[in-house]
């Protein structure tokens, strides 16, 4: 587990900050505590099948083994940086002493022995190695065996590293962060509100209700029909029905299972595998109510505070007699043909409104008709907290600026009855059948979500699907992914193919300890994706294109120590106008957040009357006018959203989700 550390040392100038920001004279800031280092690669002399980047997945039930005197492991941070300590969590570190040295480089080539000795043998916990402050890229275990054989086993390795203030945020002598909001009054939102249960929620365990063993020939109707028994049903006093479990064994699939019903869990075995058989092209596992959302009549009111920032909680309605504390409603933004003209994306054949530049195909106009008022209109879901008068405040704060000028937004309440919730899927491995390195008729996606709220999905793996392990769409709010994998992919290396963790519509949805290898757009946003959003402490290795918001304006999402490895070395995490690719991408977002990612190259710009913000990442490259800020070192705290999870719900929230 990781916790947030503060050293409540009060600054009269902010130490160590590449831009300060002049409203933080204003309070009292923490001194900046070494960081976590997000990693691009670890390797090692050898292993048992236990790979070497088992210790960067914040995972203590992975490991790197290895048998035999001098045996090491190298973790190469992606840059050159001041490293101050080492945490490391050993195999079975509560029964044995590990001997072992530290040594780093900044080269990969020359090494220098910064510590010696062995580990406690009292925990199989993180344990902390602090060193004097050196520059290293590279950081070596050199492993001499522990007190009981010559195993070489790590559970963990944390490199930390000398971290800065951000100018647009940063830890208060007590702890919590400090917002410093543009003049516009935008700020970085809060995002901690993103996953199952609102965040900071442990995921449930359901009770067994039914449990399927592996026979011959396709298994597929006998696990659909335990699963439409467990759904019939009565659900208890949390919303739960139980599980079907699958023990261990092979499984065949030539169709797809579906999960339909509120409070029904999919789950799988150690050593449990589903292959989906066939040359069908479909999604393996499906999880879906019915219907759509909708809005309740004569409820919608104009907002009428001219500008909303980002991150704002509280607005102006028209009316707010009719909403109550409670409520479910609706943040409609409402753009007009100006805000088109004004972001460059309207079409090149007319003339427009006096916001309508130039016309230069692809930089200040599309030749297409993908970007209109109607199309990329975005409904967020919220809940209201509070209402006073005609002010209304919100749980989950706004994401997209609303300017009057450019058609404003308005409030209305909404019903959703088909929408299911408390369903999950967990602890198994699904494996897709396959002709050729480029197949593509077979499984796509693992997992695919619509309509479901509150749902969970844990300890998944897929291999050799099109897509990848996951695809959230639209109707799906609160959703959880964690611990999963999505493995050499099989199709073509082109457009449309290879998004292994994709939303497409979906709303307050974090993926976190998840990794990709050999996708496309790993970690990513469809058109129209309504934030919050979170992607988490999690790594894309081989990655065969860029990674981040992919076309028609997502919006609102964290992408928070993510780690990008691109297989050319030339890929970029990015957001900006990706101009007429795709038949009208456009920009491919507004209103992100890059926080303490690693990767090959940032291509971020700033939108229009819009921004996005890149905020302690590295890497050898950069692009565009995005607000970059301490780009090469990265911020403290550690993790965005976790410490606006920890200031919201306390250190409890953490742990919940295992951190």
């Amino acid at each position: 587990m990781k916790f947030l550390v503060v050293v409540p040392v009060v600054l009269l100038a902010v130490a160590g900050s590449a831009a300060v920001n002049p409203a933080q004279a204003a309070v009292s800031l923490a001194a900046v505590a070494p960081v976590k280092a997000a990693a691009r690669l670890a390797t090692a002399s050898t292993d048992d099948g236990n790979v070497p980047r088992n210790v960067l997945d914040s995972n203590l039930s992975s490991r790197w083994s290895a048998l035999g005197d001098g045996q090491w492991l190298t973790v190469d941070i992606g840059t050159v940086q001041t490293v101050n300590l080492v945490r490391i969590a050993f195999y079975s570190g509560d029964t044995r002493r590990s001997t072992f040295e530290l040594r780093t480089s900044t080269n990969g080539t020359t090494w220098t022995t910064v510590w010696s000795g062995q580990s406690s043998g009292t925990t199989t916990g993180h344990e902390t190695f602090a060193i004097a402050a050196t520059s290293a890229r590279y950081v070596r275990y050199v492993g001499h065996g522990n007190s009981a054989n010559l195993w070489n086993s790590l559970t963990e390795v944390e490199v930390h590293i000398a971290a800065v203030t951000s100018a647009r945020l940063a830890l208060g002598t007590d702890g919590r962060l400090q917002y410093f909001p543009h003049t516009n009054g935008d700020r970085i939102p809060d995002f901690s509100r993103a996953g199952y249960g609102g965040g900071g929620v442990s995921l449930p365990t359901l009770q067994v209700r039914q449990t399927i063993s592996a026979g011959t020939g396709d298994d597929g109707a006998r696990i659909q029909s335990a699963l439409d028994a467990v759904g019939a049903l009565t659900p208890d006093s949390n919303g739960f029905r139980g599980a079907v479990l699958l023990n261990p064994g092979s499984y065949e699939v030539s169709g797809t299972l579906t999960l339909s019903k509120s409070g029904v869990v999919l789950r799988g075995s150690t050593g449990t595998v589903i292959t989906a058989s066939g040359t069908s092209t479909r999604n393996l596992i499906e999880v879906k109510g019915s219907g759509s959302r909708s809005e309740v009549s004569g409820s919608r009111q104009r907002i009428t505070t001219s500008y909303v920032p980002v991150g704002a909680h509280t607005f102006t309605v028209a009316n707010g007699a009719g909403f109550r504390a409670g409520d479910d409603v609706v943040v409609v933004r409402t753009p007009n043909q100006e805000w088109i003209d004004a972001s460059g994306t309207d079409a090149c054949s007319t003339k427009g409104t006096s916001y309508d530049t130039s016309d230069v195909d692809g930089s200040t106009c599309l030749s297409t008709t993908a970007w209109t008022p109607s199309a990329r209109t975005i409904h967020y879901e919220r809940k209201v907290t509070a209402v006073s008068g005609n002010q209304v405040t919100i749980d989950s704060p706004v994401v997209e600026a609303m300017q009057s000028q450019f058609g404003g937004g308005a409030l209305y309440k909404y019903t959703f009855s088909g929408r299911i919730q408390h369903v999950g899927v967990e602890n198994l491995r699904a494996e897709s059948s396959f002709a050729s390195a480029t197949d593509e008729a077979h499984a796509s996606w693992m997992v695919a979500l619509t309509n479901v709220q509150n749902a969970w999905l844990r300890n998944l793996t897929s291999l050799h699907f099109v897509q990848g392990t996951m695809r959230a769409g639209t109707g799906v709010k609160n959703l959880t992914v964690t611990d999963s994998a999505s493995l050499d992919h099989k199709s073509q290396i082109t457009g449309g193919r290879r998004y292994p963790f994709d939303l497409e519509g979906a709303s307050h949805v974090l993926v976190m300890r998840s990794f990709a290898q050999t996708g496309r757009h790993d970690f990513v946003t469809g058109a129209n994706s309504p934030g919050p959003n979170v992607f988490l402490d999690s790594r894309a290795e081989q990655s065969y294109s860029e990674l981040g918001p992919h076309h028609r304006w997502g919006t609102g999402t964290l992408f928070d120590n993510i780690v990008h490895q691109s297989s050319s070395g030339s890929q970029q995490i990015g957001a900006y106008n990706r101009g007429n690719s795709g038949t009208g991408h456009g920009w491919s977002g507004g209103y992100q957040v890059f926080y303490n990612c690693l990767g090959d190259k940032f291509k971020v710009a700033n939108p229009p009357n819009a921004r996005n913000w890149v905020i302690g990442c590295r890497g050898p490259a950069r692009e565009g006018n995005g607000e970059f800020d301490s780009f090469g070192t990265p911020a403290g705290p550690w993790s965005l959203y976790l410490q606006q999870l920890q200031d919201r719900l306390g250190v409890t929230a953490l742990r919940n989700i295992g951190y």
